[in-house]
């Protein structure tokens, strides 16, 4: 193949061939080669063999602390309490990025989300623990009612969620193109792009 291939390239002057076949080349299409300066590609599929020594696959296990509210209790102002006539009842949402503490001049300071991922985890999981975020003259906004506050009472539980994410080879090396002359490899991956992610470490 190469013998025909540089018939085509002795017709043009100053032209360097590369031919690049699915199948792989016998030695003397490769002496061939070499003697005309013809560039040998093999095109195909990856095999086990070239990942030898290299890393083929990342497997990376990710633990989450995460917290999960089970009591909220904002702790109402005296102050406020005393203006209260009728007793007040309703559903509210809270499950929102909506923000629902204000700051004594009105600006938000906090979502219901927020205030869960602000919530200590002390590095391990654990049940029903209680903490309290001070917020002197804030105002926790619950539908449509403004309630006065000095803090917020929190129990909630913290869990380890994992996750596992996965870097694998076949995913990035679509094709394989190695230079028969330099044994050297490069890639197509799923996108198409050409790479030359491992460097020869012999």
């Amino acid at each position: 193949m190469p013998r025909a291939f540089y018939g085509v390239l002795a017709d043009v002057t100053n032209l360097n061939g590369i031919f690049a076949t699915l199948v792989g080349y016998q030695s003397g299409a490769k002496q061939y080669a070499e003697h005309y300066g013809i560039a040998l590609k093999e095109l195909r599929l990856p095999t086990p063999d070239d990942w030898a020594g290299r890393i083929k696959d990342i497997v990376i296990n990710i633990h989450i602390l995460v917290s999960r509210i089970t009591k909220f209790q904002p702790r109402a102002r005296p102050e406020f309490l005393k203006t209260i006539t009728e007793p007040v009842t309703g559903q509210v949402g809270l499950w929102t990025d909506a923000p629902i503490v204000f700051d004594p001049n009105g600006k938000p300071v906090a979502s219901y989300e927020q205030l869960r991922q602000n919530l200590p985890t002390a590095g391990a999981p654990f049940k029903d623990r209680q903490y309290y975020v001070a917020y002197p003259a804030h105002r926790l906004r619950l539908g449509t009612l403004d309630i006065e506050i000095d803090g917020i009472d929190f129990t909630y539980d913290v869990a380890v969620e994992t996750m596992i994410s996965k870097v694998l080879g076949e995913q990035m090396a679509h094709a394989i193109i190695r230079d028969v002359q330099s044994g050297s490899y490069t890639f197509v991956d799923k996108q198409g792009n050409v790479r030359q992610p491992w460097d020869d470490q012999s």
